[in-house]
């Protein structure tokens, strides 16, 4: 297949709107060998630089004509960012049609859509991971959640593609429990009773008021010998308020007789018990059971609902991963593979919560570094043999030939590192530092893993450090306001780079860009040369100059302004020799960006810089204990061996 036309150049189409892409896009046209650059289909950012498609690549349909549109155009080839249009086959539709295209098929993608197929394939291929436990339905979860005997903290991860934000860490019973009403769709007071009673019309009437998380915690503080879950249930059923139910606990017994009725006996043996009856005087814990039981067995409505419940994961086809909790540092690992050959990108840290100290609900990224103390050179040969180069290896054994970017997102522990998770592209925010880092013309990259000849492919990396910082909007990660105005962007320092994600152009925005060279693609007398639209002018190799020049034409001529339209709404990112330096530009740089309730975490790669204080915001091991760790050969012994 010819790759370049005329003069030897080529266009490339970018898949993706996150500030991911803006980075893709920003480095694609640093190549001599690109003319221009699609993206579909962006955002605020990207179409100052790019050709933007208002085009959703995350459904079949819409693959099938963006394939075709390819094709008529005669695209060299198409980049995939996100990791939705490759589960839903956009690479399948590709190949297909003959189209280049960089990414897994939707086959090998399974090890991102899935966690439960990406679990069990670690397993059959002797990849160090975390032990868990797949549930489909929803009350194995919930008993095995609520069980006495179930050691705390855990990792719950939710199957399927979840933005990142389906692991959640549970510390207690406690947490457990508003987990389960969570994804249920219910009260915890509802996931407590064992019989986990529904709220429905013409059935049992829910409690007067809700139990409080007080009694929630004073239930599981108790041993189970008291039977709490049978008494709050039992309370659910006879329609108890929150405060009868702390009386019953705190042993008010007038107020158990009083809700409940008198402790009876039941005259007849229940159960065998290790081949002996149970005393023919039932405990009082037995006979809360049988009320219990009696008022419920005759009701239609709430056994449909007891069956319904799990069928609702079957029918969902909903699985949850119940993990082991590992600790130690995580880090990104990712790898350029063309099925046969991986070549290594350098070891990324990223943070997942929102807040300062690993606090807050989990995000898709709130900001990254790189280089990582926590990855010596010798640990990072052995992740490649044991992880990344295995995954592929087991993919190909599979029949699934993994082609694209693989990321494995690992933890350092004690025992070596292990895989939490595998991606099936680039991460969100770990490829604007990669891309700040990358010295390979990435057009070159693409070819090979296209073409299946990486091993014969040279891949450059700076020896800088850098930092990327996340500008959120207000009420990220769980409703996001957007719609404000971004101030600030003109005011960056040269070599700083502003990666747009959730950034939506002005009224006048397409005038902007049709003038840019937008809309039909232009003549080949009339070509764009988008570097020196940029200021770009004789660029010496890959040295990167400052974009936002556009950003600031453009605001100063009054036709375009940027508004928030996402979550997460820019990445701030900066190179320099050392770390300390890399954050000192960033932070002094996002603070110049400003937009109403604009949130930032403030120890991104503070870690490597300040131990010390960084331990006060996340007590897990230090620095110095991982690379002291880390300063042996890597060995099954002091790595761990799967």
């Amino acid at each position: 297949m010819s790759w370049y036309r005329d003069e030897g150049i080529v266009d490339v189409l970018v898949i993706g709107g996150g500030a991911r892409e803006h980075a893709l896009v920003w480095k694609l046209l640093l190549s001599p060998k690109v003319e221009r650059v699609y993206v579909a289909p962006g955002n605020g950012g990207t179409a100052l630089l790019a050709v933007p498609l208002q085009f959703d690549a995350n459904s079949t349909a819409n693959v099938n004509l963006l394939a075709n549109w390819v094709f008529q155009r005669e695209i060299g080839f198409t980049l995939v960012g996100p990791e939705v249009p490759l589960a839903e086959g956009v690479v399948d539709v590709f190949t297909a049609m003959q189209q280049p295209i960089v990414g897994p098929t939707q086959a090998a993608a399974r090890i991102e859509s899935s966690k439960d197929w990406a679990k069990q394939f670690m397993l059959r291929h002797n990849i160090p991971t975390a032990q868990a436990t797949t549930f489909d339905e929803f009350e194995p979860l919930r008993q095995y959640l609520l069980a006495e005997d179930t050691d705390y903290p855990l990792v719950l991860k939710e199957d399927g593609l979840m933005a990142g934000k389906g692991v959640t860490i549970v510390h207690s019973h406690a947490e457990a429990i508003v987990w389960l009403a969570r994804i249920a769709g219910t009260t915890i007071d509802r996931v407590v009773a064992a019989d986990f009673v529904p709220a429905l019309p013409g059935t049992i009437a829910p409690p007067a008021a809700p139990l409080s998380a007080a009694a929630t915690a004073a239930a599981f503080g108790m041993q189970k010998s008291e039977q709490d879950e049978d008494l709050l249930a039992a309370a659910i059923v006879k329609g108890m308020n929150a405060e009868q139910v702390e009386a019953i606990m705190r042993g008010d017994e007038v107020s158990r007789e009083q809700m409940l009725g008198p402790r009876a006996a039941v005259p007849a043996p229940i159960a065998p018990t290790n081949g002996d009856n149970v005393p023919a005087e039932a405990s009082a814990d037995q006979v809360d059971d049988v009320a219990k039981e009696d008022a419920l067995a005759n009701d239609p409505t709430y056994l449909k609902f007891k069956h319904d419940r799990n069928e609702l994961f079957r029918r969902d086809r909903r699985k949850v991963l119940v993990e082991q909790y590992l600790q130690g540092p995580e880090v990104s690992v990712l790898a350029f593979s063309d099925g046969k050959t991986v070549k290594m990108m350098p070891p990324v840290c990223d943070y997942k919560q929102i807040g300062d100290g690993d606090s807050g609900p989990m995000t898709g990224g709130m900001g990254a570094y790189s280089p990582t103390s926590y990855v010596s050179a010798a640990q990072l040969d052995w992740i490649e043999e044991h992880i990344i180069a295995a995954a592929v290896k087991g993919m190909a054994e599979e029949g699934h030939p993994y082609k694209g970017i693989l990321y494995a997102g690992l933890i350092m522990t004690t025992d070596g590192p292990k895989a939490l998770e595998f991606n099936s592209r680039f991460g969100d925010p770990e490829t604007q530092v990669l891309m700040m880092l990358l010295e390979t013309d990435l057009v070159d990259i693409c070819q090979a893993i296209i073409e299946e000849r990486l091993a014969e492919q040279e891949v450059r990396w700076s020896s800088d450090a850098c930092v990327a910082v996340i500008l959120a909007a207000p009420g990220y990660p769980e409703a996001p306001s957007t719609g404000a105005l971004i101030q600030g962007l003109d005011d960056i320092e040269p070599g700083v780079r502003v990666f747009h994600a959730g950034t939506r152009g002005g009224k006048a925005f397409s005038d902007v860009i049709a003038e840019m060279g937008g809309g039909e693609r232009p003549s080949k007398k009339k070509k764009i040369d988008w570097r020196t639209f940029l200021g770009r002018i004789d660029v010496p190799d890959f040295v990167t100059p400052n974009d936002n020049a556009a950003v600031k034409a453009i605001n100063d001529s009054g036709q375009v302004e940027m508004r928030t339209a996402g979550g997460r709404v820019l990445t701030v990112a900066a190179t320099a020799p050392t770390l300390a330096e890399a954050r000192a530009i960033v932070y002094r740089n996002a603070a110049l960006i400003n937009f109403p309730g604009k949130q930032m975490r403030t120890d991104i790669a503070l870690r490597e810089i300040q131990p010390a204080a960084e331990d006060e915001l996340n007590p897990t091991p230090t620095a110095e204990k991982i690379v002291e760790m880390q300063s042996a050969p890597p060995t099954a012994e002091n790595v761990g061996a799967g």
